[in-house]
Formats: structure tokens, C-alpha cells, sequence
């Protein structure tokens, strides 16, 4: 583990030193901010716009050419469609908007991010037919062009219910699903390592529980819109998973490799020993840089070795 995961960890844990007070959800749900407006700098590196689908917003991010960086977007770039996380009842941070920037200024790729409804006034199946219209719009107005569906914690688990929907639906599949540190099961069943609770400094099983009811609602938290963990998944796209070995959800990683393979699925599976939850948005530390460039290959349709290919396999 580097020196500055070593130092972002206890930064991280400062931060969040309350969650372990038992009304620390209720707490942060009466303050909850509104969505981070796309800060500055991710202006000057990417082209910003927005449109309106279904009446939520959803944000655009074209790279730009930048004399010190990587090239704009050629024509045949990949197009990604990506579900933020926030435990399903917090609105997308400054960190999504930087690191998505530095995903798409380092693959070329356009980003799409819709917003979608938290709980507890909104739930999975709306929040999935807004993909339904925002993945079929990108793949219209980008015939040829690679799409990816992508998500961060609670958004990994979107998307994977997205790819499940639309294979039960028959209709055409992304490309390939690129999860970082997915929460793929709102029930958050006992982990069966007890030390990542205390390793991790950012999420409790007690908050999240509270939060994947509220997300789940009505229907049960084992419902596969939900817990997508426990779906068929058979015939999904190509994954790759990105998680560290502190994120109190990094069983929800293994969870999924192990049953794509089993049903003989592609399913390529990074682990990080000293990464947090969503440590790729960490993004001075050596292992969110080394994180962000194999996420950028998985957009390039490449292997982490350079050559044209579709994930499989598990790396360490």
C-alpha cells in the first residue's frame, strides 16, 4: 500500500469519524446537499453539457484537446453511460465529476451521467427505466461506436441490474459493464471477513442496511432490481470489477466473479490490498492512477497489456 493511501485512509476516516453512531444516516440524510455542480476544472478539461431524460438531468463530459494532456474524442470513441453512487440517497460529489474527467481526458471516451432519483422518494425500477431511454439515446446518436455501461458503489449495482434488464428484455447489450467497488446486494448480509468493518473507514453494514431498504422499498431488498447479486447471470456482458481490499463491499466483487464464471461468463475481477470503498476517486494515490488507466483500457476495448480483447480472468 502506498504512502498516500496510507495517509488518504486516515484523512477518509477522520471525515467520517460519526458513522458509527447509531442515527449517523438519519443525521446525514437531514443534511444531504443537492448534486455537485461540475466544478471548473472539469470544465477546462472537458466539454460540459446537459439535456433533460424524463425530466432528470443528465451531464454530458466530452474531452477537449489539451496541449498537456491526451487527445480530444476521435469519432469512433467509446461512449459510457455512468450511474453514480451514493448509497441510492446521496446526490453525485466533486469527486465523481474529477475523477469521470480524468477517465474520459485519458481514453478518449464521451461520459454520460444520468441523474437519477434517491430514495427514499424514489426507487430501482424508475431509476432503471431512466436507463433504459438514456443507454438507448447514447446508442443512437453514436451508431458503430462502443457503448459501456459503468457505476461506482451503489451505481455498480445499477448497472448491472440495467444489464440483466436488458437481456431479459432482448434488447441490444452494452458492450461491456466496467463496476468500481460495487454494491451489488442491499441487504448487506454478514461479511464473512468481520474485519472489514473495522479496516474500512467510510461505510458501516448498520447505514448501508438502512439505506438498501429505503432503495428497495416495497419489494424486499432481495429483489434482483435491487440486490442484483442475486439475478440470473447468465449472458451479461463482459465485466470488469475494480474494488480494494478494505471496502467493507469487496465481498460483493468476489461474490460476482465467481458466480459470472460459474455460469461461464467473462468476468475480469481487480483487487487493490489497500483500496477503500471507491478508492479510484482518491486521485493523488498510486492506486487510484493505476486504477483509472485499466478502467480507461477496459473503454478502449483493450487489456490491461495493451492488446484487443475481452475481459477475463482474475488479477491481483
Amino acid at each position: 500500500m502506498s504512502v498516500r493511501m496510507t495517509i488518504m485512509i486516515g484523512y477518509v476516516r477522520w471525515r467520517n469519524r460519526g458513522r458509527h453512531h447509531p442515527d449517523a444516516m438519519d443525521r446525514a440524510l437531514a443534511t444531504r446537499a443537492h448534486p455537485a455542480p461540475v466544478p471548473e476544472r472539469v470544465a477546462r478539461w472537458c466539454e460540459v453539457t446537459e439535456r433533460a431524460v424524463q425530466g432528470r438531468r443528465v451531464v454530458t463530459l466530452r474531452p477537449r484537446s489539451r496541449a498537456d494532456g491526451p487527445p480530444a474524442a476521435s469519432v469512433d470513441a467509446c461512449q459510457v453511460v455512468h450511474v453514480h453512487g451514493g448509497a441510492f440517497v446521496f446526490a453525485i460529489q466533486d469527486l465523481h465529476w474529477l475523477a469521470l474527467a480524468t477517465l474520459a481526458t485519458r481514453s478518449g471516451a464521451t461520459v454520460h451521467v444520468p441523474l437519477y432519483g434517491l430514495a427514499p422518494a424514489h426507487a430501482a425500477p424508475e431509476a432503471l427505466e431512466l436507463l433504459d431511454e438514456v443507454v438507448a439515446s447514447v446508442r443512437g446518436s453514436a451508431p458503430g461506436r462502443r457503448v459501456v455501461l459503468s457505476g461506482d458503489s451503489a451505481g455498480g449495482g445499477l448497472a448491472l441490474a440495467h444489464a440483466v434488464r436488458t437481456r431479459d428484455r432482448g434488447a441490444p447489450p452494452v458492450d461491456a459493464l466496467l463496476l468500481w467497488s460495487p454494491w451489488l446486494d442491499v441487504a448487506v448480509p454478514d461479511r464473512d471477513d468481520p474485519r472489514l468493518e473495522r479496516r474500512e473507514p467510510m461505510l458501516t453494514v448498520a447505514s448501508l442496511r438502512r439505506a438498501g431498504a429505503m432503495w428497495a422499498g416495497a419489494n424486499g431488498v432481495r429483489d434482483p432490481r435491487a440486490s442484483p447479486i442475486h439475478a440470473d447471470l447468465v449472458g451479461l456482458p463482459p465485466i470488469t470489477t475494480l474494488a480494494g481490499g478494505r471496502d467493507l463491499l469487496v465481498e460483493d466483487a468476489r461474490r460476482l466473479h465467481r458466480a459470472v464464471h460459474a455460469v461461464g461468463g467473462a468476468s475480469t475481477l481487480r483487487e487493490w490490498r489497500g483500496g477503500f470503498h471507491v478508492f479510484m476517486a482518491a486521485m493523488r494515490t498510486r492506486e487510484s492512477r493505476q486504477a483509472i488507466a485499466m478502467a480507461a483500457d477496459v473503454l478502449r476495448g483493450e487489456r490491461p497489456d495493451g492488446r484487443a480483447a475481452a475481459p477475463s480472468g482474475r488479477g491481483r
